[in-house]
């Protein structure tokens, strides 16, 4: 995971850049306004999370399935099988958009913001109405500790034993 401060200098590089060299640079990556205040980024266009939403753009793979962002593993249904308009999980899609982390409630943007990534929330906690991993590491005083941890580290970890 991207530090704050290490997105932040992106976000600053990527701004530079745009304005000197006249680029449009889009950040894909959701960045909560709890995190990056946007008006420091004039010349970045900053997204959220469009999946689930009707400006969303789902991703379409070459055997037809059908995931609301590419970063989900599961796909809500098949183009070769169904019609597009008439996916019958498009209702999984606005479940897994309304699923606001319980940290996010109360919060003015939660609405729009949606607490960040669900897909990497999902990814790693198993849940899309978790915490954004990205946000989480910053406002979680133990959260990298917590997250899981895969074959390769427990074996350069005994290694080095």
């Amino acid at each position: 995971l991207p530090t704050r401060s290490q997105a932040l200098a992106a976000l600053r590089h990527a701004d530079n850049a745009a304005q000197s060299l006249g680029l449009g640079i889009f950040c894909a990556m959701p960045i909560p306004p709890c995190v990056a205040d946007r008006s420091d980024y004039p010349h970045v266009r900053m997204g959220g999370c469009s999946a689930g939403s009707e400006g969303g753009e789902p991703a379409i793979a070459v055997n037809g399935d059908v995931r609301m962002c590419t970063l989900l593993a599961d796909p809500i249904g098949n183009i070769f099988e169904q019609d597009l308009a008439t996916l019958p999980s498009w209702s999984s899609a606005r479940a897994f958009r309304g699923a606001i982390p319980g940290f996010c409630q109360g919060c003015v943007k939660a609405a729009t913001c949606l607490g960040g990534c669900g897909a990497a929330a999902l990814w790693l906690s198993g849940s899309a109405g978790e915490l954004d991993p990205f946000v989480a590491q910053h406002v979680q005083e133990d959260y990298l500790a917590r997250l899981p941890r895969g074959p390769e580290t427990a074996a350069s970890e005994g290694a080095a034993s």
